[in-house]
């Protein structure tokens, strides 16, 4: 009869499907332990992502306070320069004032 399988087929078969149940159990293991790890690899990836992100808040703050540190140093340098143009001047003054009242003592 056709639907009948030999002893010989039937074992076979039987082995066949105790192959295949075996390959079955392999793949179902590593896509347990790759599920694992994609998972792993996920929140590792969040964790770093949030490192970035305050890394990068870090730097536009301290980019500011640069920022302002260089407004305050350029000012200070303006006022240096101004004052060193009035000392100038006020030298200047005073030299011409001196040179006024020695003239004044030699007339007498």
């Amino acid at each position: 009869m056709q639907g009948e399988k030999s002893t010989e087929e039937q074992a076979i078969l039987e082995r066949k499907i105790s192959e295949l149940q075996i390959e079955l159990e392999r793949k179902r293991d590593d896509h347990t332990m790759l599920t694992s790890q994609t998972r792993q690899i996920e929140e590792e990836k969040r964790r770093l992502q949030k490192y970035l992100n305050e890394i990068d808040r870090d730097k536009k703050s301290e980019q500011k306070k640069i920022e302002e540190l260089e407004l305050h140093a350029d000012n200070a340098q303006r006022l240096i320069r101004k004052l060193n143009d009035e000392k100038e001047v006020g030298l200047e003054i005073l030299l011409f004032l001196q040179k006024k009242k020695e003239i004044y003592i030699y007339s007498f």
